[in-house]
């Protein structure tokens, strides 16, 4: 029995434990190396086999973020691009009235339309870059910082005249002006763009304004004596400058436009005090070291002004303002040689200063040396437009005998009205004189400070009658041989001295354009004599 019941157990055993082992989950054992790495591997085994949490999606990880300060969204906003920051900045001010970054975001609005603006005009976009200038100015605050007023708002109308838009930047100068008023100094400064797009009205209106508020305001009374200079109001501007030095004796710009207008009106005594008080002051000042030079030539001082003329020069070689100053008053009182040796050397410092080459143009023709002088003025004419320019090189002209270009010189600056000379000074103040010396003399006072031309009675009785006879032969080809004409070559020739017959003499001109006026067959004596008219 106990034998049977043995066999029984081990056959029931046998039964049950395959299906036992089955049942279990398989396992896969690690060794281990003795220092745990086995027992962290089946961790990492065992949590691979976990499910993954999904990503927080950016929105709850902004939840969870601290906010942003006023200052920190203010530099996100900065490091965007232009155009992208105004929407960001108009944003930020209109839910910011009461936040102390307000203004701080509403220059960084203005900064944001200027550099819109920029792009704009670079990329040829005109009507687009003035629209955002316009907006610049308009988002300025009216508390807004100097360094807001100086590097931008006030370089806003500059820009855009150094881009042609000359029009547009006097219109964006006058929108400044209407935001700056209050501020004496921001409208001054407002005037210096005036007079450096030749508006002297504009800057002494400003002026005047100020001087209104502030009569001791010295800087106002040197602007207004800018204006009057730039105006050829010589005498007006004198009294400016000398109020200004009054209240700020320490103005080198006010004492020395004062002492140049004081030697240009022929006051070269008192020039040269002032300007030996401005050297104590600045010794190493080019143009007050040339004016102390060309003030003692003028008093006659000629061994002492030689002395300081060399002694600037050793110093500074490139004086342009002593080389240029004292080539044209050697010019001036006929001494042809030093004229050209100074004036030579000033044209090489700065070729191109026009004033060098009107000196040095006379200076050759005192040398006898007409024909390398003619071409000197019209080559300046690719750095000035002027009257003087234009006389300049029909002087030279008509030395060499080229009557017709000379002709054309000075059609374009000068007409004859009733024995009366017209041009406009700067091309932009009418005057009108009976001779080229007294018309000009304003541009040359204010230009190069010099109180006598370089020019001569003969000489300008001559152009003039070159004048008188072109517009003659223009009103011949209207009305040929009518009295007017006649009249009017009567006059010219009167006051024409003889020269010698060269090519293009007037002469050929009128017979070949009005054998009526002068008649082929028995032309005047005078014009067959090589007379001018």
């Amino acid at each position: 029995m106990k034998r049977i019941s043995f066999t029984i157990f081990v056959v029931v055993c046998a039964l049950i434990w395959p299906a036992g082992v089955s049942a279990q989950k398989p396992t896969t054992r690690t060794k281990s190396n003795g220092n745990g790495k086995g027992k962290g591997s089946a961790k990492k085994a065992e949590a691979a086999t976990e499910p993954q949490q999904p990503p927080a999606s950016a929105e709850e990880t902004a939840q969870t973020a601290p906010p942003l300060t006023d200052d920190e969204k203010l530099k996100a906003i900065i490091a965007l691009p232009p155009a992208d920051r105004i929407e960001k900045l108009q944003a930020f001010i209109d839910t910011h009235s009461d936040s102390p970054l307000k203004t701080r975001a509403s220059e960084l609005m203005v900064s944001a339309h200027a550099a819109v603006a920029d792009e704009m005009l670079r990329s040829g976009d005109s009507a687009g870059g003035i629209r955002e200038f316009h907006l610049a100015i308009s988002s300025a605050p009216s508390d807004m910082s100097d360094k807001l007023y100086y590097e931008v708002v006030a370089q806003i109308p500059l820009n855009l005249y150094l881009r042609g838009q000359r029009e547009a930047s006097i219109e964006t100068a006058h929108l400044v002006e209407a935001l700056v008023r209050a501020n004496a100094n921001r409208m001054l400064a407002l005037g210096s763009f005036f007079l450096r797009v030749e508006e002297p009205d504009e800057a002494a209106r400003l002026a005047a304004f100020v001087i209104k508020l502030n009569p001791d305001f010295a800087l106002a009374h040197q602007t207004m004596g800018a204006a009057f200079h730039m105006s050829f109001r010589l005498d007006d501007a004198i009294t400016e400058f000398a109020r200004a030095v009054e209240l700020d004796p320490k103005s080198t710009i006010a004492r020395s436009s004062l002492a140049d207008l004081k030697r240009a009106t022929g006051k070269p005594d008192e020039a040269l005090l002032l300007y030996r008080e401005q050297l104590q002051l600045t010794p190493e000042n080019k143009s007050i070291r040339a004016g102390v030079v060309l003030a003692l030539l003028d008093l006659g001082k000629k061994d002492e002004a030689e002395t300081q003329l060399s002694a600037a020069l050793a110093s500074d070689p490139a004086n342009l303002p002593l080389l240029a100053g004292a080539g044209y008053w050697y010019a001036a009182h006929g001494d042809g040689l030093r004229a050209v040796e100074l004036a030579q050397k000033a044209v090489d410092v700065e070729p191109r200063y026009t004033w060098s080459y009107f000196a040095l143009a006379r200076a050759l023709v005192l040398v006898h040396k007409p024909q390398n002088a003619d071409g000197l003025p019209n080559y300046t004419r690719r750095f000035g437009n002027f009257p003087t320019l234009d006389y300049e090189l029909a002087s030279a002209l008509m030395a060499s005998g080229l009557y017709d270009e000379a002709f054309n010189a000075l059609s374009r600056s000068f007409s004859i009205k009733e024995d009366q000379l017209e041009t406009r000074l700067a091309n932009r103040v009418p005057a009108s004189s009976a001779d080229f010396t007294e018309l000009l003399a304003p541009e040359r006072k204010a230009s190069i400070f010099q109180a006598t031309p370089a020019d001569s009675e003969s000489n300008s009785r001559m152009l003039k009658a070159l004048l008188v006879f072109n517009q003659a032969l223009e009103t011949a080809d209207k009305e040929p041989g009518t009295a007017a004409v006649k009249t009017t070559i009567g006059a010219a020739r009167g006051s024409a001295p003889t020269r010698t017959r060269k090519r293009h003499l007037p002469s050929d001109r009128a017979i070949d354009r009005n054998p009526q006026v002068l008649g082929r067959a028995n032309p005047t004596p005078a014009l067959v004599a090589g007379t001018v008219c």
